[in-house]
């Protein structure tokens, strides 16, 4: 970020300023040259619309849903609130609110109003959809045509259970132009548990399409730079920045998940990346110690219940040991379901399905 020392103006930023640039905000701040200047983060723009009795019943739509995101779309054909929850393992629809009127929005397949929607032609939906990145994200996006009314409940909602058996899912990434030495070799320790547990490919796909189902992950991952490797649609590496990986791709419930263990070659820097209340325990070892370490971490984590006494654990978030399960064992070696990797979309089935593409367990 580069300091312009503007003499005065407004300064209108997302929540991850404060996070990556807070020194230098705090050095505006201190600034007498920079009194001029107002800085308004999300916090201070919900409370100016709270003052000016513009926003949309946020206490009604997060008593009927966990609210994932809330988008200020400040357009040419009208301003908006979008707000985006979570929809079981996919976030695809969204609530839309009219500032100007107030009033939820129920009909975006109507016009937009004003010289934009004469020009462009787009409906609501699609005007928004191509113009602003969070809607772009999220494939087939709708929005929810129910109206939000005030409600007060008469009992607790009741939470989701969790599955009978402890629900594990493993994943790590194999590049075809780096293969990076993983395999099921890691998993062996867990089998001898009374678990589920799934294996996947560590891509954005599979990340973005976790089930709410799962109560522990265990990622596998090379780390440069700070930048976790994943695959891309070419199964090939590609390496996410941290804040791209937890806020943008992982997308899990923080209700249903009781631990999200990333094992990695170097320490993982946590300052740039907003975690909430994600249980992450960050594993770092040598990559010829990893099937060492992984023989002795299922009987430390879920028999003797030790996480931040191991000496592989370099840090600890909003997890300790005593929030861990005690498995039960198993009488039978418990099987790995694997989970296949889709071809991607722009890969036409029916012009392959003659010719190997990939690795051969996705086919």
């Amino acid at each position: 970020m580069f300091d312009r020392e503007t003499d005065d103006g407004y300064f209108v930023h997302t929540e991850a300023l404060s996070q990556q640039a807070a020194a230098l905000q705090q050095a505006w701040a201190d600034k007498k040259r920079y009194e001029n200047i107002t800085f308004f983060d999300p916090a201070k723009i919900m409370a100016a619309f709270s003052s000016a009795e513009i926003e949309p019943a946020l206490n009604d739509i997060s008593a009927q849903a966990t609210i994932y995101k809330i988008v200020l779309a400040y357009t040419y054909f009208g301003i908006y609130y979008l707000i985006i929850p979570y929809e079981g393992n996919k976030r695809t629809k969204y609530y839309l609110y009219d500032l100007k009127t107030q009033r939820q929005v129920v009909d975006t397949g109507r016009i937009a109003d004003g010289e934009y929607s004469k020009m462009s032609k787009m409906s609501i939906h699609d005007a928004l959809q191509t113009g602003i990145g969070e809607l772009a994200k999220l494939k087939h996006a709708e929005f929810i045509k129910e109206i939000v009314t005030a409600h007060t409940p008469t009992t607790s909602p009741t939470p989701t259970p969790l599955p009978k058996k402890p629900h594990l899912a493993f994943l790590y990434p194999d590049p075809i132009d780096e293969p990076l030495g993983y395999s099921h070799s890691l998993l062996k320790g867990f089998q001898k548990f009374d678990v589920e547990i799934d294996f996947l490919y560590l891509s954005e796909k599979n990340l973005t399409e976790l089930d709410d189902k799962y109560n522990y992950l265990f990622i596998f991952t090379k780390i440069v730079k700070n930048q976790l490797c994943i695959e891309n649609d070419n199964l090939t590496k590609q390496f996410v920045s941290i804040a791209d990986f937890f806020e943008e791709m992982l997308w899990i419930d923080d209700n249903i998940i009781k631990g999200l263990f990333i094992f990695t070659s170097q320490p993982i820097d946590f300052s740039e990346v907003v975690t909430d209340k994600k249980p992450i325990a960050n594993f770092v070892c040598a990559p010829h110690e990893l099937d060492k370490m992984m023989k002795r971490i299922p009987h430390a984590l879920f028999q003797k219940q030790q996480l931040n006494e191991n000496k592989y654990c370099h840090q600890c978030l909003n997890i300790a040991s005593n929030s861990l399960e005690k498995f039960d064992k198993a009488v039978h070696p418990v099987k790995i379901n694997e989970l296949k990797t889709a071809l991607p979309e722009f890969i036409d089935r029916k012009a392959v399905q003659h010719h190997f593409v990939g690795r051969e367990i996705d086919q």
